[in-house]
């Protein structure tokens, strides 16, 4: 039962995901330039204890000034250039008894132009970690905060990656 629960997640995690598609060099272009980002935490869905909004903010925004990368104010994001964000969203599902199913989704989201109509703008994912997708017992969130600074360790690669090319 939880790995039919695990496949069905994976699934809709699948077909959901964003239409755009970057090739990885596209992707880290992207990235290049970003004088910081908006961090943006989704609620977690059926928070569980010790995975609040507010600890998982703290823990992204950490990491990110740890690696140089500055969290912009909305101001500051207001007046960037494409108003990145870097948006995490968190989601945990009971599976079996004593058991949860979670998944980390990390990404970049930034205004765009189309190119045959650039009066045409709007905010578009232009890089994304790789989901995590994981089983945790139901009294355990290490191993989903881990998944997440993974996610976020992602990001930073690549926006160093980026920064380099420059």
């Amino acid at each position: 039962m939880a790995r039919r629960t695990l496949l069905l997640l994976a699934g809709v995690t699948l077909l959901s995901a964003t239409p755009m598609s970057l090739a990885a060099n596209d992707e880290k272009t992207t990235l290049a330039g970003l004088i910081g980002v908006r961090v943006v935490v989704e609620e977690p869905d059926n928070e569980p204890e010790g995975l609040s909004q507010s600890i998982l903010r703290s823990d992204v925004e950490s990491r990110l000034k740890s690696a140089g990368i500055r969290i912009l104010t909305e101001s500051e994001w207001q007046a960037a250039p494409g108003r990145p964000s870097l948006k995490l969203d968190v989601t945990v599902k009971a599976a079996t008894k004593g058991t949860r199913l979670f998944l980390v989704e990390l990404e970049i989201e930034q205004d765009v132009r189309l190119v045959r109509d650039a009066s045409h703008s709007g905010p578009a994912t232009t890089w994304s970690a790789t989901p995590r997708l994981g089983v945790v017992p139901a009294a355990g969130v290490a191993p989903v905060v881990q998944a997440v600074r993974e996610a976020v360790d992602e990001f930073i690669a690549a926006w160093r990656g980026a920064s380099r090319r420059r």
